[in-house]
């Protein structure tokens, strides 16, 4: 530990110079490494890459390959289904194919010529009765192919072909070769009875055949299973390739890498069979020789591209950045001078001209941090100045009130204290949010006034819930209202009116109800109240917005007016208590 931290304290006294050259002999060791390492990676990678995607391709093609004389087949047997004399034979009395069996053979000898991969052809009748004809020599289970669940099988296909190994049991090669049997039951074109059954023997080199024409001379082992996975040929190369487990069987159509070799299962649909390969991953000497080459050389320029990289970035970068560190130590000083220094049209050059920057905008923003400030203070004596007028008001109010109560002059004393009372709860002492129930105050105080100077016009009317006297609510909301419903709706209509205001709870919802028996409005009056060309509106639209920009909701008010009759705004502002 006290090792690996002084050699920790010895790097960190180096200069930046000497940290860049151990960076760059560092990098350079670890590069070649990592490059020497991740080219026989991705080689490996890429040769087992392509010999997955050849092992792919060359089952593909061996499927379609397969698949196109298995079409061959389909056609041969249909050439035959359209054969009278097989029909003959198929459809005559047991006693009368002596003289047809000869016929038949005969033509299933020309059939048989036609494709070098028929083995043999049967014609069998129901009755067990059948003609043959062997290219390689065959032995017929009559036993077999007479019982009733061979034939059963046949016949469950309803005329469809069907692929099996060695006719389903019925024939075997002397051999012991396998067998794929293409095989089909016959039917009367008329009356489209069951006449007989018709086997086709391919042979099963076939499939190697096959799979050599599109590989060539590599190494190999195949493989083939029937639908139930059971193993009934396999064959390798001569050079040892060959399935040791039964691990190498899983059928599931997918190429995979096991050790050295490639693994590749593929299912015949047609023939409902698979097919396993098996087959060697080749590293060639000569690759890996061209490979070594190629390293060689990348090394060499390699580190002839890091030498120039290492000067170059010593003489653009760390040698500027030296002079530029030295430069800037004179502003420890404390004085903000610029950085004079020379440099190059790029980023030490940019480097250098941001600091600049950023000292004269250090500076700019100092001046502009004491205009301010300076700005603050002159605003902290004007809110001073605006809260002496309210109390020189007040104070004033309160001689005129005592000298009117001096003079016996009762009413113009308790006009002159509502007066008082009104502002007092007007300003609020600069407050922002104020309780309901000193909103309510207000509203009632401006009545009153009003009502000294209208006379007796309207009657008030007030509910307040004791639930929500100590909500907080936006200061002056109820005034411009209550001066709409005074000014807009009762004094118009010519005839003493009401003025209603009350404030409940419903569901978190505080709902300030203000209600006159005006003149209303019609449905367009309603529709624009909210516009900014309506000079009616204007204390309504401006206290509507002035409560929706505080609660950030657009949902803050309904209004219902019928013309001639009322008039009813209803305010609903979330339910906030005093803390």
């Amino acid at each position: 530990m006290r090792r690996r931290k002084k050699l920790h304290n010895r790097i960190e006294t180096l200069s930046l110079k000497k940290k860049m050259r151990m960076v760059y002999i560092t990098i350079l060791v670890v590069n070649m490494l990592f490059f020497m390492i991740a080219c026989g990676f991705f080689y490996r990678v890429e040769v087992v890459n392509y010999a997955v995607k050849s092992e792919e391709q060359l089952l593909s093609s061996m499927e379609g390959m397969l698949l196109t004389k298995t079409e061959n087949v389909n056609n041969m047997s249909k050439l035959m289904l359209a054969d009278q004399s097989i029909r003959n034979y198929l459809s005559a009395d047991p006693s009368d194919t002596r003289y047809l069996d000869w016929l038949v053979l005969n033509n299933l000898y020309n059939y048989i010529h036609l494709l070098d991969d028929f083995s043999s052809i049967h014609i069998i009748r129901p009755d067990g009765q059948h003609v043959s004809c062997n290219r390689d020599r065959t032995r017929v289970l009559e036993s077999v192919l007479t019982e009733k669940s061979w034939q059963s099988f046949m016949s469950d296909q309803n005329g469809s072909a069907v692929i099996r190994v060695n006719g389903n049991g019925g024939f075997e090669l002397y051999s012991d070769k396998p067998m794929v049997s293409y095989m089909r039951a016959v039917y009367d074109m008329e009356t489209q009875k069951l006449i007989g059954y018709m086997v086709l023997n391919l042979k099963i080199d076939m499939i190697r055949d096959t799979y050599l024409d599109l590989m060539g001379n590599d190494s190999f082992a195949i493989a083939i299973a029937d639908s139930g996975n059971r193993i009934f040929w396999q064959e390798s190369s001569e050079n040892g390739t060959e399935f040791h487990q039964d691990g190498d069987f899983k059928p599931a159509e997918k190429t995979e890498i096991s050790g050295r070799y490639v693994l590749s299962a593929k299912k015949l649909h047609n023939w409902n069979f698979w097919v396993y390969m098996k087959k060697p991953v080749i590293f060639y000497k000569e690759q890996f020789m061209a490979m070594g080459i190629i390293i060689l050389f990348f090394m060499i320029f390699h580190l002839i591209t890091w030498f120039v990289v290492a000067r170059f970035i010593s003489n653009k970068i760390t040698t500027p950045i030296e002079k530029l560190v030295s430069s800037m130590k004179k502003v420890k000083t404390g004085y903000l001078h610029r950085v004079s220094m020379k440099t190059s049209h790029d980023e030490i050059g940019v480097l250098k001209d941001s600091y600049n920057n950023m000292l004269v905008e250090t500076n700019t923003l100092i001046e502009r941090l004491v205009d301010e400030e300076k700005k603050k203070q002159q605003l902290e004596l004007n809110v001073i100045q605006e809260q002496i007028k309210p109390h020189f008001l007040y104070n004033t109010l309160y001689t005129i009130e005592y000298m009117a109560l001096k003079n016996g002059d009762r009413e113009v004393y308790e006009s002159l204290q509502i007066l008082s009372d009104f502002y007092r709860n007007f300003l609020s002492k600069g407050r922002k949010e104020i309780l309901l129930k000193e909103e309510f105050q207000i509203a009632k105080d401006y009545l009153k006034l009003q009502a000294l100077r209208f006379g007796d016009i309207f009657e008030e009317e007030y509910h307040l819930e004791s639930c929500v006297e100590n909500c907080l609510v936006p200061r002056l909301i109820l005034q411009p209202l209550v001066e709409n419903s005074l000014y807009h709706g009762i004094r118009p209509k010519g005839e003493k009116g009401k003025i209603s205001i009350s404030a409940r709870v419903k569901e978190k919802i505080i709902e300030v109800s203000i209600y006159d028996s005006g003149v209303g409005m019609d449905q367009e009056q309603m529709e624009s109240i909210m516009k900014k060309d309506n000079s009616r509106s204007f204390g309504f639209k401006s206290t509507i917005e002035r409560i929706m920009y505080y609660y950030g909701t657009g949902d803050v008010y309904e209004l219902r007016s019928e013309e001639g009759e009322f008039t009813e705004v209803i305010l609903k502002l979330p339910l906030r208590e005093r803390v």
